[in-house]
């Protein structure tokens, strides 16, 4: 699992593996809905670090910036 990623809007779907999944708001068809647009940042960092083991590089996400589900449209699981 040190290589993947679970970006689903339902925590349930990564309760298993909480610190490989990326929680986003639901998407309900709006037009203006931009959440993968606003993670791709992340995922950018994320893939820059190939060789190294995703769930430390989002440990590290996390203790540099805190996103939340209501401001950001995404919060980094774990």
């Amino acid at each position: 699992m040190e290589k993947s990623l679970i970006v689903d809007n339902v925590e349930e779907s990564f309760s298993l593996h909480p610190t490989n999944g990326i929680k986003i708001r639901g998407w309900y068809g709006e037009r203006n809905d931009r959440v993968l647009r606003d993670l791709f940042p992340v995922l950018k960092v994320l893939s820059m670090k190939p060789s190294r083991d995703l769930r430390e590089e989002m440990a590290k996400l996390r203790l540099h910036k805190r996103h939340s589900i209501l401001q950001d449209g995404f919060s980094l699981g774990g």
